[in-house]
């Protein structure tokens, strides 16, 4: 992580201040105070039948205690619902969730990386289908599955719903195929549908995907409607004690993109995407698949082996690729994705429905936006002369500027000209002082503070999200707010990552 060079004086609330590096920060004077009125209160399941056996499950859904009504799948007491920012692909079903964390029990908190779980807990995951699509009229219940937490693992099963739609029977270690006939855009085709194998539900619930593939920070790290409120989803958790840690500023915690938000980069949406759909398998220890990429969401795109990746599959072309810069139809990762080149299309379970949407975004993100990426070593050839010698080592100043090779990699700007370098500048407005710098594209920015200029952490605000360059603006405003709220001096910084 690195720091930008101030290089404008401010007014009224700061003076320029340096550190122990010569770097230039903002020293806050003022100070603030941030109150978060905790809402609801933990309540204690009584109904619960969902053993840690799976042997021993209930034979009917309305015997495990989960819903105490059936027809609108009202939960019972102390089982949550919750929606993911991003849901995995499901062949256009309606799906809902809920979730069950035992009583006094907490879930261990991690800012980016999978939460830990304790023994017990439940996720619970409904899926209905429009037999014509955009009609809710012609919805019908498909299953409900569970996950459940065991003290080595978790296993999963599912529940097929009666005709009637009043009671669903446990299924039973078999994946059931199932056929609808369906109206779709008019036409009437039919849809292939499969409840899942158990063993099917621990091949993408692995320890490596989290076990419980949309519970996590990226996932849960926005604002729905609980009890008639409108609340983030991390802090009601941490609220009501479900979580070990309270989040009282989930603003500065990372967050996945859906398609089309234009808050976020296109890059930040494919990312998510493949983060959200690939990643359980396509990661260290994600099983038989998970070479030949890493999709998980907090690594650089250069160390997901994913541009100029070798491709470990047949598609009649030599010059395929993981993913080709500008080429989509020589992507494997698009490809896979499409089905349409005589290998299986991805995700290989439960999916006989081609995620359009989806397909369009990663066929731009790889024929737009993937051709202005470089990885570093690329750059450095182009602006090197000798790329292998010391002068090219990322930890190196080439011009004298002040920033290393790779700071000047990530913003994107020229190691042999000390002219060239990021900036930034700060603007007062009464009480409120404001950050402004230039941004790179691939890269994502968040100010740190201190009050030693030895330690640093993100600045506990909600007007400092990890902020990605949307395509067509070339600059990020941050609002930031006077020091802590004993008065203690802060000093700011602001840290580029590769993203």
């Amino acid at each position: 992580m690195h720091k930008f060079e101030i290089v404008e004086k401010g007014v009224d609330l700061v003076r320029y201040c340096v550190s122990q590096k010569g770097k230039g920060l903002w020293r806050v004077l003022s100070s603030f105070l941030l109150v978060t009125v905790a809402q609801g209160q933990r309540v204690e399941n009584t109904t619960l039948q969902v053993p840690l056996d799976q042997d021993a499950l209930p034979q009917l859904l309305s015997e495990t205690g989960i819903f105490q009504d059936l027809e609108t799948l009202t939960p019972e007491a102390g089982i949550l619902p919750y929606e993911p920012i991003l849901a995995f692909w499901s062949d256009s079903a309606i799906k809902s969730r809920w979730v069950y964390i035992p009583y006094e029990d907490q879930i261990g908190f991690s800012d980016d990386r999978s939460w830990s779980f304790p023994t017990g807990s439940i996720w619970v995951k409904h899926f209905d289908l429009e037999l014509e699509r955009g009609n809710p009229e012609s919805r019908i219940k498909l299953e409900t599955r569970l996950l459940v937490k065991t003290s080595f693992g978790v296993y999963g099963v599912s529940y097929q719903w009666n005709e009637g739609g009043t009671d669903a029977t446990l299924v039973g270690n078999e994946a059931v195929p199932l056929t609808f006939d369906i109206i779709d855009n008019g036409e009437a085709r039919q849809q292939l549908w499969e409840i899942p194998s158990r063993a099917d539900c621990t091949v993408c619930h692995t320890f490596a995907g989290g076990m419980a593939l949309s519970f996590n920070t990226w996932q849960l790290n926005h604002e729905i409607d609980i009890e008639g409120q409108t609340q983030n989803f991390l802090t009601y958790l941490g609220n009501l004690g479900i979580l070990d840690t309270e989040i009282n500023t989930p603003e500065i915690l990372p967050r996945y993109s859906r398609a089309g938000d234009s808050e976020y980069s296109i890059d930040h949406q494919a990312r998510s995407y493949l983060a959200v759909n690939c990643s359980y398998c396509h990661a260290p220890g994600g099983g038989p698949e998970s070479e030949p990429f890493d999709a998980r969401p907090y690594r650089s795109l250069d160390r997901t082996r994913m541009i100029d990746g070798t491709a470990n599959l047949d598609y009649g072309n030599s010059l395929v690729k993981l993913v080709m810069r500008g080429s989509p139809e020589l992507s494997a990762v698009f490809l896979n994705m499409s089905g349409t080149v005589g290998v299986n299309r991805m995700p290989p379970l439960a999916t006989f429905e081609r995620d359009l949407e989806g397909e369009a975004l990663i066929e731009r993100w790889i024929q737009e936006i993937l051709p202005d990426y470089l990885s570093y070593d690329e750059w450095k050839a182009q602006n090197f002369e000798d790329p292998n010698s010391a002068e090219a080592d990322e930890g190196f100043d080439a011009d004298g500027d002040g920033e290393s090779n790779e700071l000047e990699f990530i913003g994107r700007t020229n190691p042999n000209d000390p002219n060239d370098r990021s900036r930034v500048a700060v603007r007062s407005e009464g009480s409120e002082l404001e950050l402004i710098y230039n941004a790179a594209p691939f890269a994502e920015y968040q100010l740190e503070a201190s009050e030693d200029l030895v330690n640093w952490d993100r600045l506990d605000s909600p007007d400092n999200p990890v902020r990605t360059l949307p395509e067509g603006e070339t600059q990020i405003e941050t609002k930031i707010p006077a020091g802590h709220e004993n008065g203690t001096p802060q000093f700011v910084r602001v840290v580029a990552t590769e993203r």
